[in-house]
């Protein structure tokens, strides 16, 4: 498998704002570890992941696609919501 052919796709339910984002393939292809580097590298550290992830809702929507398609695909490796709170 390429690296191109992993992504991570994140959307705010709320706004419609959306990241894709490749995982390199030294990267683990783990939903929460890679929700939490997104996080991270995304707003700077401001935020961090509330809680556990959840199966329906959730402020946002993580979706790894391993297999080059593009978002919105029914095909996935792994999808769940989460919420984010201040660091601060």
């Amino acid at each position: 498998m390429k690296a191109s052919d992993c992504t991570l796709h994140v959307i705010h339910n709320g706004s419609g704002g959306e990241w894709l984002t490749t995982i390199s393939t030294r990267q683990l292809i783990d939903l929460k570890t890679r929700i939490r580097y997104f996080l991270r590298t995304e707003f700077n550290g401001e935020v961090h992941l509330d809680g556990e992830l959840v199966k329906f809702d959730g402020e946002y929507t993580a979706t790894i696609y391993t297999d080059g398609r593009q978002p919105g695909d029914a095909v996935c490796w792994s999808a769940a919501g989460f919420y984010v709170k201040s660091t601060y």
